[in-house]
């Protein structure tokens, strides 16, 4: 292979992680003329247990050490039998600029090489993965093959298996705007990304949208960087994605409003661990310039700079964490916040503790050139071992990912007699966490059912392994097989036929698994979403069904029987009862709890919302009322899953504004089974406004001799609101234990309401007899304290 000068001058791509560190705008740098319009397009890895990393400020505002220089292990010398073999993933669609490469080492240098062994890209590793832009004017063209490799201290390993490049034939996924979009944020979240295609991201009011700028999609979760300048978002202004893949019909997401937030609020927490490099804070606004520093002591030692993807988020730290500092973390968009103040600094032995929980996901085939396995914290590598946890059994290794770590192999397994591989994370501190439990390797195709519980039989009350129709969703199948090669199907799934024992002729129903990891596709029997059947779903009980699969990597068909049964969950199963919670005006009250009371004034509507789950399905929700009845108002109802039965059912609505008293209320779900349950009762007083004076005219003192003009009072309160007599006289009283009272009918009628009475006159008498009054609202059948 070709190595050229790219291999010595790739050091200012260091700032980048999962930005590019070609953008240089930032808050305060107006260099540019429009520096709204610099934008970056980069791969989000998932969401791990802290959140996922953090985007990287642009070279110049952040950096993490030199390139291609890792770590080493243990008694471990890089070279060409120690440095694994990257991973290009699947799909590679033709017009691609721009490659996403996982397994990588962290901080080494990824090329990708063509058919003719050229290359024609590189990029830095960053946290398992490297996102390579293809040499200017390169496409990828159908039928073409590609590989990568990666160097590390100088050296070079094995090669990645080839990949080849596919068209792209179904249609273009609607991209999704996934997070706030917030003036002065450094960058955009989309999600729906098509690998291979292009993003432009729009931005303005409706009716007059520019194109902001055009950048390529590496994977299905994009970052692009858009610096929005302080003050520049305009009222109303918005944000729209737009997806095309080599020309074709693009394709938009849903518009998203620009917000504000100066300043925005301090981080809720900081969280580390002593020995670790990993440093996450909480309580972010997506695009936010985040800094974390030790203020202990004085000077303040700054440990990094980055941008806000998610709420929570974690970085690297510049140096490795002791559990004595004292750190703070500041957001900034348009200003900076006040600093953090809750920290928390784990125990050396909790972070070995976190990252010890590793597991193998995927077969160990003889002939694979990696596997995949899963860890808590996305910190340090995953290192493999084979038979024996020691430096001297070392077979792989790859940096630790916010999703399931593909760890490359440096020779076959078949090649080193390999019985059982071994996962262990470690630390560039020297700390390692426990191993994983061993998993043999083999190439015996495993097709399994699960969710079985045990049930016990109507008839004879025995207990047996199967799935009740009445409470479970249906049966999940897994299929693990190791393959030469990783099998390309039609839609990339595998097709499972489900048949009942009475008629093998015939599919009863026909599901579909999808690829979870390398060799291993799963998929649910879904009894409230099927794809097709043959018969009523759910299915008939008391009958054994058998799921046959045609393994993607060979012609030959795997069985597994199972039951569906009828009857009750007994006390070792995992059926769910429903849950259904209520809020009232504020007062809350589910299934299992005592009834809530809540005060209402008269007149208002009563805003009520329901929120019903159950694993196995909510039919419907609905609220009763004592004595309104059905409550059936203009309603809102959203489910959460494909109707007809989702797993969580919500429903929000109202009573209109009531008379004084008390009336209940009540909601009730029904489950899949047909049953329906109530929570706990709410009740609701409804009490009418006191009247009260607002307004003395023409003076706040009563003259003490009839005047030309007469004194009057305006009266606020409900006291028009409720017939059969409205208002039509008001006694003016004297306090004390015998009032002397006057009566007025006069008001202004042409300027009085439901809720005021304006200018009711102060009787003559009142006013000639001195003293402290009070005055009453009066119809036919109350009497008011105003």
């Amino acid at each position: 292979m070709e190595q050229s000068s790219r291999f010595t001058h790739q050091t200012m791509l260091v700032g980048a992680l999962v930005l590019a560190a070609s953008v240089t705008s930032s808050c305060t740098d107006q260099e540019s003329s429009a520096p709204h319009d610099q934008i970056e397009t980069r791969a989000l890895a998932s969401t791990g247990s802290g959140g996922p990393r953090g985007g990287a400020l642009p070279e110049g505002e952040g950096g993490e050490g030199s390139l291609g220089e890792s770590w080493k292990f243990d008694d471990i010398e890089f070279d060409e039998s120690t440095i694994p073999p990257p991973l290009v993933p699947q799909p590679l669609h033709e017009c691609a600029t721009e490659v996403q490469v996982r397994s990588c080492l962290d901080k080494a240098l990824v090329v990708i090489v063509d058919e003719s062994d050229k290359e024609i890209g590189s990029a830095p590793c960053i946290n398992g993965t490297a996102t390579v832009q293809l040499d200017s004017g390169r496409q990828l063209q159908a039928g073409e093959s590609i590989r990568a490799v990666q160097k590390v201290n100088g050296q070079i390993g094995r090669e990645s298996s080839e990949q080849r490049v596919s068209k792209h034939t179904g249609p273009i996924p609607e991209p999704r705007i996934a997070r706030d979009v917030w003036d002065c944020s450094r960058l955009v979240v989309v999600d729906g990304g098509l690998p291979g295609g292009d993003i432009e991201l729009s931005r303005g009011t409706p009716g007059n949208m520019s194109v902001v700028r055009r950048e390529p999609v590496s994977s299905g979760w994009e970052i692009i960087r858009s610096y929005i300048p302080q003050g520049s978002a305009q009222q109303g202004e918005q944000v729209i994605a737009t997806q095309s893949i080599c020309g074709g019909t693009p394709v938009d997401s849903a518009p998203k409003s620009i917000g504000a937030q100066s300043p925005p609020p301090a981080p809720t927490k900081v969280e580390a661990w002593e020995g670790g490099e990993q440093i996450t804070v909480r309580g972010l606004l997506t695009g936010a310039v985040v800094e974390t520093e030790r203020v202990d002591p004085s000077p303040l030692l700054h440990l990094f700079s980055g941008i806000a993807i998610d709420p929570s988020n974690w970085w690297n730290s510049s140096e490795t964490i002791q559990q004595h500092w004292d750190l703070k973390a500041t957001q900034e968009l348009c200003s900076v916040s006040n600093p953090s103040n809750d920290l928390y600094i784990g125990s050396s032995d909790e972070l070995k503790e976190r990252i010890s929980k590793v597991e193998i996901l995927t077969p160990v085939c003889p002939n694979a050139p990696y596997v995949e396995v899963a860890t808590q914290n996305p910190m340090g590598r995953i290192v493999l071992y084979g038979d024996k946890v020691d430096p001297s059994n070392y077979i792989g290794a790859a940096a630790a990912a916010d999703s399931p770590t593909a760890v490359g192999l440096t020779a076959p397994l078949n090649n080193n007699n390999v019985n059982n591989v071994y996962a262990r994370q470690e630390l560039p501190s020297g700390l390692k966490g426990q191993e994983s439990l061993p998993v043999p390797v083999g190439d015996d195709p495993n097709f399994t059912v699960s969710g079985q519980t045990s049930h016990t039989d109507q008839d004879d009350q025995r207990p047996i392994e199967g799935f009740v129709r009445e409470t479970s969703r249906g049966p999940t199948f897994e299929l693990r097989e190791c393959c030469p090669a990783e099998p390309v199907t039609e839609d990339g799934r595998v097709k499972v036929d489900i048949f009942r024992e009475d008629d093998l002729n015939f599919p009863y129903a026909t599901i579909h698994l999808d690829r979870q990891y390398s060799g291993v596709y799963s998929g649910r029997w879904d009894w409230f979403m099927s794809e097709s059947t043959g018969g009523p779903i759910p299915p008939p009980a008391n009958y054994q069904y058998v799921a046959v699969v045609e393994s993607p990597c060979s012609e030959a068909k795997l069985k597994v029987p199972f039951f569906v049964l009828t009857g009750e969950a007994n006390n070792s199963g995992d059926s769910r009862p429903l849950e259904v919670s209520l809020n009232v005006e504020g007062a809350e009250t589910d299934e299992a709890s005592s009834e809530d009371s809540v005060t209402v004034s008269a007149g208002e509507d009563i805003t009520i919302s329901v929120d019903a789950f159950d694993r196995d399905g909510v039919q419907e929700v609905r609220v009763i009322s004592d004595p309104v009845g059905l409550v059936n108002n203009p309603s809102q109802k959203t489910a959460t899953e494909t109707v007809p039965v989702p797993g969580r059912l919500t429903l929000d609505t109202q009573i209109d504004g009531l008379s004084p008293g008390q009336i209940t209320v009540h909601a009730e779900a029904k489950n899949f089974g047909g049953s329906w349950v109530p929570t706990a009762e709410i009740n609701v007083q409804i009490e009418q406004e006191k009247p009260r004076v607002v307004n003395i005219s023409p003076s706040e003192l009563f003259a003490q001799t009839v005047s030309d003009s007469p004194n009057t009072v305006d009266i606020d309160g409900d006291h028009l609101f409720y017939p059969p007599n409205l208002t039509t006289s008001v006694e003016f009283c004297t306090l004390g234990s015998q009032p002397n009272c006057e009566t007025s009918t006069n008001f202004d009628n042409a300027n009085s309401s439901a809720d005021e009475l304006v200018g009711v006159e102060i009787p003559n008498g009142v006013v000639g007899a001195g003293g402290i009054y009070t005055p009453r609202c009066q119809d036919s059948c109350r009497l008011f304290d105003c």
